[in-house]
């Protein structure tokens, strides 16, 4: 069971809007276009840290609304990595974005089917030797902490 649906007691300034469809999600987002607000974007694969909160810091400095995604793919694990064990704490990250008064979360269960995981699953796998091969003849790439977060916002 997930813990974003508690909104946080008596004590939150507001509820901070948990979204859990592709749908909803696209809903929520024309709507705050339509009133002219400004999008900020935290992508990520839970298990937030500070530098996650360090992001959020940063998209609400430059953007009117934030939204803190949540999302484990399946597809981003190889046969011989095991997504059941990916650390999760969906208790703890609700606490943190509550604390820092992000607007919405989206934490879909499953975004993809079988078919286009499968298809992703190989795309991935490509790009990961391709990546491999670049990162080898350029001598670096772009620095990272390795858990493929990153920020975006949207004007």
């Amino acid at each position: 069971a997930t813990d974003f649906g508690d909104r946080g007691g008596a004590s939150s300034r507001r509820d901070m809007e948990v979204i859990e469809s592709s749908a909803t999600m696209r809903a929520w987002s024309r709507a705050q276009r339509a009133a002219g607000r400004r999008i900020a974007l935290v992508p990520t694969m839970g298990y937030l840290h500070e530098g996650h909160l360090e992001l959020v810091r940063r998209a609400k400095a430059v953007a009117d609304v934030v939204i803190v995604s949540i999302y484990v793919n399946p597809a981003q694990f190889a046969a011989n990595e095991d997504f059941g064990t990916y650390p999760r704490d969906e208790e703890g990250d609700a606490a943190k974005l509550r604390e820092m008064r992000v607007d919405a979360v989206f934490a879909p269960r499953r975004l993809y089917v079988a078919a286009d995981e499968d298809a992703m699953r190989a795309r991935s796998a490509t790009s990961a030797k391709s990546d491999e091969k670049t990162s080898h003849s350029s001598g670096g790439g772009e620095a990272s902490d390795g858990d493929g977060d990153g920020a975006t916002a949207s004007a």
